[in-house]
């Protein structure tokens, strides 16, 4: 079986990420005959499997979505954000894009597997310093914590519900469980050790508890794959297929030293950044400069949360309070209670029996004894109660809290369980839209067909067809699209050229760069920069099923146009990218990920040149 040293190699070489080892060792779990299918489609597309398991955290950077705060409301938008991802895998299935759909799996894996780690289910000013050298020794710990787990195995019943929002309620109790060991970890990790060697800031405790917590992650994962599987074949009344793995071990072993390399380099980088916490930790006592960009956006993110919840506390309170006088006014106002023939004037309010004198004017008590019974009156009222009152009150107090914050914590389960619910119809609605379009399609399809086939029948003398010069339905640009889906321009940079009164793609490519930069006026964007944001656009409108990032990378290895792409050589253009992405320019626009292989570039030239992928592939392999 190639399976075994696929998974050998891949461990050893390509995983550079707890996600990625999480992704691979619960390949081995699946169990079902459906999953094994599936298992062969992502072994077969690893390098897509693995790369969409860390694209959450280096191409989407949504990190409010890789977290469950349990104890806050369960606040987190990870379950609603897998729930959608596993729709997308199962569309990808159905159109039989296996390798996308190794990819839709990754990314889901991603979401899944972040809120069962400990410190994405809280924070606090500890876990906002140690966040980053945490998860780092625990990187690098990663094979003997698995090694503890294979050693002294628990056993873990993970079942997944048969209602809907599975997903997310498996996600909700998977984190809470993760929550567990929130303290532990926090509490018993060594800063300092971790920093200079990262596998020695974790004791034995901390290692203990990671490693159930492997087992939980890559077990619940291996049953979501079987649960995958399941609903495709079900719904599609098909199996999937069975991909040999035979040229995927090849291809995994001959790019072993390019693997290991882009391992070094990461290692060095990470190992660099949590130094540089440490060294301003030591300085000043806290961490602000170097706070991970992770931990920044889910600080914002849920203190927006919190003066929302506050502000809908005080609308509740105030509504309440308005509520009460409006029930305490009548009561005020009620009718005088009518006195007894000796009763000199009416009692209207009960309150005003306590105001009343302890005895007549007429009473025979001095004003000694008077005063002495006040006195003793008053030093009783002063007395505490006793020791065994107390304790009972204190401990009622307790449970009334305890029962109290339960409530809240079960309301606050039910609205997050609630908003994956809705996050699952608008996913489920919006793939019986797809579905209703492309039917619609099909079906206009068949009647062009017929249209023609009676066409035909008539004696109209043969024509050649004319194509005009027009953007291809299938580029992901288009001149109508807001300036703000161009490659390199976000939503800050877009606001700028909305200030201009440059809103389309279309506005931006029809302006001279040296004019658009004069007047956006911000220092850093030059008429360069502007140019070479034009040539990035412009290819993705002219090129199929080109990214923002395969543009950024030709822009900056020199291939500036359609014409010159679709002329250019494999091996030519291939070096130049490489070297480009050597560069911070390059680096940036990878954001983490490799270098585009051979095979991809192949298919830029081709798909430039109007070729099919099948001619791009024999391209490659006469370069």
């Amino acid at each position: 079986m190639m399976r075994r040293p696929l998974l050998a190699i891949l461990r050893a070489a390509h995983c550079r990420s707890t996600h990625h080892y999480f992704a691979l060792d619960a390949l081995p779990l699946v169990e079902t005959p459906a999953g094994k299918r599936l298992r062969s489609i992502l072994l077969r597309h690893h390098d897509r499997y693995l790369e969409g398991s860390k694209d959450p955290d280096t191409r989407f950077h949504d990190f409010h979505n890789h977290v469950v705060h349990v104890k806050d409301g369960y606040w987190g938008g990870a379950p609603a954000k897998a729930t959608r991802w596993y729709e997308i895998l199962q569309h990808r299935l159905q159109e039989q894009r296996w390798a996308d759909a190794a990819h839709a799996a990754g990314v889901l894996s991603h979401y899944f597997t972040d809120p069962i780690q400990p410190l994405h289910t809280a924070q606090s000013d500890r876990e906002k310093t140690v966040h980053r050298p945490l998860e780092w020794s625990i990187t690098k710990s990663y094979k003997s914590i698995r090694q503890l787990s294979l050693r002294d195995p628990v056993e873990i019943r993970f079942e997944l519900s048969q209602q809907t929002g599975w997903l997310a309620a498996a996600i909700l109790h998977a984190a809470r469980i993760g929550n567990q060991s929130y303290n532990l970890l926090l509490d018993a990790y060594n800063l300092e050790a971790g920093v200079k060697d990262p596998p020695s800031g974790l004791n034995a405790p901390s290692r203990k508890a990671l490693a159930e917590l492997f087992t939980l992650t890559t077990v619940g994962w291996a049953k979501i794959l079987e649960r995958a599987a399941s609903d495709y074949e079900q719904a599609n009344q098909a199996k999937l297929p069975k991909l040999p793995l035979t040229g995927a071990v090849v291809m995994a072993t001959v790019k072993i030293p390019h693997r290991r390399l882009l391992r070094y380099l990461v290692d060095r980088t990470e190992q660099q950044a949590v130094e540089a916490i440490l060294a301003e930790y030591q300085q000043t006592g806290q961490v602000r400069e170097q706070t991970p960009p992770e931990a920044v956006a889910v600080r914002r993110s849920i203190a927006v949360y919190h003066r929302e919840r506050e502000y809908k506390y005080r609308q509740r309170a105030k509504a309440a309070a308005a509520q009460a006088t409006a029930k305490v006014v009548p009561a005020a106002t009620s009718k005088p209670v009518e006195a007894s023939p000796s009763t000199t004037k009416p009692i209207t309010e009960w309150t005003s029996i306590q105001h009343q004198p302890l005895a007549p004017a007429n009473s025979h008590f001095s004003s000694e004894k008077m005063a002495a019974l006040k006195n003793s009156q008053a030093f009783q009222d002063k007395q505490p109660s006793s020791g065994r009152s107390q304790a009972a009150t204190e401990s009622a107090n307790r449970r009334k809290e305890d029962l109290e914050q339960a409530r809240l914590l079960e309301i606050q389960r039910r609205a997050a369980m609630e908003r994956a619910e809705r996050a699952i119809e608008q996913a489920e609605k919006l793939r019986q839209s797809e579905l209703e379009i492309q039917q619609a399609k099909q079906l206009q399809a068949i009647q062009e067909t017929n249209e023609n086939e009676n066409e035909n029948e008539k004696n109209y003398p043969a024509t050649i067809p004319i194509r005009f010069p027009s953007e291809s339905k299938h580029c992901r640009l288009s001149r109508r699209a807001p300036i703000v889906d161009a490659p390199s321009i976000g939503p800050k940079t877009a606001a700028r050229f909305h200030a201009i009164g440059i809103e389309t793609v279309g506005e931006f490519l029809d302006l001279p760069a040296a004019r658009t930069a004069d007047r956006l006026a911000a220092r850093w964007i030059t008429a360069q920069m502007v140019s070479d944001w034009q040539a990035q656009t412009l290819l993705m409108c002219q090129v199929p099923e080109m990214l923002a990032r395969d543009v950024q990378l030709l822009v900056g290895s020199g291939c500036r146009t359609q014409p010159k792409l679709a002329s250019a050589s494999v091996a030519d253009l291939h070096r130049a990218i490489v070297r480009f992405s050597a560069t911070s320019d390059g680096r940036r626009a990878l954001r983490g990920a490799s270098p585009p292989e051979r095979t991809e570039v192949a298919r830029w030239i081709a798909r430039a040149a109007g070729e099919t992928d099948g001619e791009s592939s024999q391209q490659a392999s006469a370069a």
